[in-house]
């Protein structure tokens, strides 16, 4: 029998990923959905929660139509066993809400019952889709992670937002590790670009360092996909894309 102390330490051990950033239209659910799948296929049991608890989209890329969602378990309504969908033999979901206005400004209370979820469920990796922005929600829930992943895209508006929200969460106080992974790439010159300059004003104006932790190159395998309803690592293996978010995927297994 395992002592209290025990179990506490093998949930330290477990490491927790928020996807963020700064604004909408990047693909950052889809980078969710894509490694989240990508790591249960590489063994290791993943819970994939939407954090993006009142405008939620993270289960039509999964291509599953929840009966519950966690604004259900927030307010009382269903129990956490109640809102973890099975997708595959090692990818669990957490699915968020739609139109819940309610859920648009996370209490206190609401950001616990959420933690309580990461204790109950022992995933070997967790993956936090967050809203978009810099908005309340997404960064309660950021602080919640061990490491930030922003992804950031070439254009140069996306890539001012994707400063803001670190920006934002560094001044909230979090000490985590932040990484980011540049999409939508055409080549090799837009990656380098694209991290070289949130590198350079993030550590000029906020005094950190992040790490590219890689890059999904633009292919419109991506798009056909997600008009499919399934995530492309899946319906596209060998597409540009998938052997990026592969590339991802294990260099995530090295950090977890």
């Amino acid at each position: 029998m395992k002592d209290q102390a025990e179990k506490l330490r093998e949930i330290m051990r477990k490491k927790v990923f928020a996807v963020a950033s700064g604004k909408g239209g990047v693909g950052k659910t889809t980078v969710s959905v894509n490694l989240s799948v990508e790591l249960s296929r590489l063994g290791k049991k993943v819970l994939l929660i939407d954090g993006d608890i009142s405008l939620a989209n993270a289960d039509i890329i999964l291509g599953v139509s929840p009966k519950k969602h966690i604004g259900h378990y927030i307010q009382g309504n269903s129990s956490i066993d109640e809102i973890i969908e099975r997708v595959d033999t090692n990818l669990y979901f957490v699915p968020g809400a739609s139109g819940v206005a309610k859920l648009t400004n996370l209490t206190e209370n609401s950001l616990k019952k959420i933690k309580d979820i990461l204790s109950y469920f022992q995933a070997d990796v967790t993956i936090i889709d967050l809203p978009a922005g810099i908005g309340k929600n997404a960064i309660s829930l950021g602080m919640i992670a061990d490491i930030i992943i922003v992804v950031v895209t070439p254009d140069p508006v996306s890539v001012t937002d994707c400063y803001s929200f670190i920006k934002v969460l560094t001044k909230s106080g979090f000490e985590g590790k932040i990484y980011v992974i540049v999409n939508m790439v055409r080549n090799q010159r837009e990656k380098d670009v694209t991290f070289n300059t949130l590198n350079k004003v993030s550590q000029k104006y906020l005094g950190i360092y992040i790490d590219l932790l890689g890059h999904i190159s633009y292919d419109e395998s991506v798009k056909e996909s997600f008009c499919l309803q399934k995530p492309y690592v899946k319906t596209f293996p060998r597409s540009k894309a998938a052997s990026d978010i592969k590339d991802i995927a294990n260099k995530m297994l090295q950090i977890a």
